[in-house]
């Protein structure tokens, strides 16, 4: 749910970018995962691959949240 509520805000905030919302804006608050999962898929479609449209449009904005860092030592 809350991966939900952030996405969702992200995808308004890309459409505002790219002034495709024009004041259609408005805060998620979604009851269940089952309508959460409808609206975002009302964005991006419910077809094959809907989530990873998601993830690439978020990710590509640099608003990709992770708690998780990698790392590697340098070379001896």
């Amino acid at each position: 749910m809350a991966l939900a509520t952030y996405w969702y805000g992200c995808l308004q905030a890309l459409a505002a970018r790219m002034e495709q919302t024009a004041g259609k804006e408005q805060k998620a608050s979604f009851a269940s995962p089952l309508h959460a999962l409808h609206t975002l898929q009302s964005i991006v479609g419910n077809q094959s691959g809907w989530l990873a449209r998601i993830v690439r449009r978020v990710v590509n904005a640099n608003l990709w949240v992770h708690t998780r860092s990698e790392y590697v030592p340098a070379s001896p």
